[in-house]
């Protein structure tokens, strides 16, 4: 649901049943991706209003008998909630011009207004309404409304029925798009001029791509990178090779700085794989495109549009990737200038490299992923602010993400970013040594991001 909406959790097995149920209690909590309480309800459904995001819903059946408890493990769940904007279904005289005319389009033959005697009776076909521009709609949705009948200026009570106080309600199932082949006609992402590859030439490539995508499921982190160094001998410029590299070089790494482990080796690997990957991506030809108008309607037009959107979220991975690895660098090294174990000194040359290097990828990655909303922009802009000793410049964008990010986008995926900054935003606490400030953040930390889920 985009920008949040008023939900109703149902579970028709159990809900609005109290006397005549099987179980003895039936207990429903929602929670956000935070692990914080949002509602509980027990067998009467109720509304409530979330903001986008992802949610948990935990339910408690209890039961003295067994075989009902494993009966309702397979219960659904349904959701329902109120559209942005209402749908209209259009009417049609006759069944081959509603089915002809399916999808809200007008059409000349459509129901029209008429006058009708006492006990007269007409028949009116309706069609599917127009969902093309409703984004909360998705393929498998029910669409449940009502069909008024109005005469005389006013609405005409036909008795209550199915629909309270209108005639009848009316639903519909939203199909799935059909998935094309290339032998329908679907899109193979081939452009025009194109070389013709040999079968043998895309049986190899196919075993190449199959063994990559092994590489994402692979758990055996030893084995993974066997692989990857095996393919990268073969295939020392297959782009979507290195940046498979650099994901599973970032995520090692991250668990090393996880546990206080980090080391400039291994972020200096990441930042020879992002320099590999920024090689093979012609970033004078990506801003010409950019730069002109293209025209998004043609079929040709669209799968080059495409394949550049890519490359440039590639861009923007292998610069966000490599200038945080090198502010990484910088920061340890000034940690280990400062240290008394290291003599006075000695890597003074080597931190002003790493930050000289910092600032400029900074400004490139400026020029390719300034977006002031996204996590990559708001990290970088943070660690370039407090760089320059500017803490309450970076203060402020630190705020303003986790205020903006904690009301709108509770998503599971987006959390650790939040967490990320909101720990930067401890650090920088302790930077302009407001110390009460930060205590105060710290003891309301279990309370906004409890360890896990409320006890029934």
């Amino acid at each position: 649901m985009e920008g949040g909406s008023t939900i109703t959790p149902r579970f028709p097995q159990s809900n609005e049943i109290v006397y005549d149920s099987s179980w003895e209690n039936f207990f429903l909590m929602i929670f956000d991706s935070r692990k914080q309480l949002i509602s509980s309800q027990d067998v009467y459904s109720k509304g409530v209003k979330l903001s986008e995001g992802s949610y948990t819903v935990r339910v408690q059946i209890v039961s003295s008998t067994l075989e009902v408890l494993e009966k309702l493990s397979t219960s659904i769940l349904l959701i329902d909630y109120s559209l942005s904007k209402s749908l209209n279904a259009p009417c049609f005289s006759s069944l081959h011009d509603a089915v002809m005319a399916g999808g809200g389009v007008s059409d000349s033959s459509s129901f029209k207004k008429k006058k009708m005697a006492k006990g007269e009776r007409t028949v009116a076909y309706v069609s599917a309404p127009d969902i093309s521009n409703s984004k909360d709609i998705k393929g498998g949705d029910l669409l449940l409304g009502e069909i008024k009948v109005v005469g005389g200026g006013r609405k005409v009570d036909c008795g209550k029925g199915m629909g309270g106080n209108g005639l009848h309600r009316a639903g519909y199932i939203v199909p799935l798009e059909p998935i094309k082949s290339k032998e329908d006609g679907g899109s193979t992402n081939k452009l025009e001029g194109d070389e013709v590859k040999s079968d043998d030439v895309q049986l190899k490539e196919a075993i190449r791509d199959l063994e990559i995508s092994w590489t994402k499921k692979c758990s055996n982190d030893e084995s993974k990178k066997i692989l990857l160094a095996r393919l990268e001998s073969s295939y020392p410029d297959h782009l979507p090779l290195l940046l498979q590299k650099l994901n599973f070089t970032v995520e090692n790494e991250e668990k090393l700085r996880t546990k206080g482990l980090g080391t400039i080796e291994g972020n200096q690997s990441i930042v020879n794989v992002a320099d590999s990957i920024l090689k093979l991506i012609d970033r004078n030809d990506l801003a010409l495109y950019y730069g002109v108008h293209h025209d998004s309607h043609l079929e040709k037009e669209k799968n080059k549009k495409k394949e550049k959107d890519k490359l440039k979220d590639n861009l923007v991975i292998a610069l966000f990737q490599r200038t945080r690895a090198l502010e990484w660098i910088a920061r340890k090294l000034c940690e280990i200038d400062t240290s008394k174990e290291s003599p006075s000194g000695t890597t003074t040359d080597k931190m002003k490299e790493s930050w000289d290097a910092f600032d400029e990828s900074f400004k490139e990655f400026s020029e390719w992923g300034h977006d002031p909303s996204s996590f990559k922009y708001v990290y970088l802009f943070i660690q370039s602010e407090r760089k320059s000793g500017r803490f309450g410049t970076a203060l402020k964008a630190a705020n303003k993400f986790i205020s903006e990010t904690h009301s709108n986008t509770l998503d599971s995926s987006k959390d650790k970013d939040w967490r990320c900054i909101y720990d930067l935003k401890l650090q920088l606490l302790i930077d302009l040594q407001w110390q009460v400030w930060k205590n105060y953040e710290c003891r309301w930390e279990g309370l906004r991001n409890p360890k896990g889920f409320a006890p029934f």
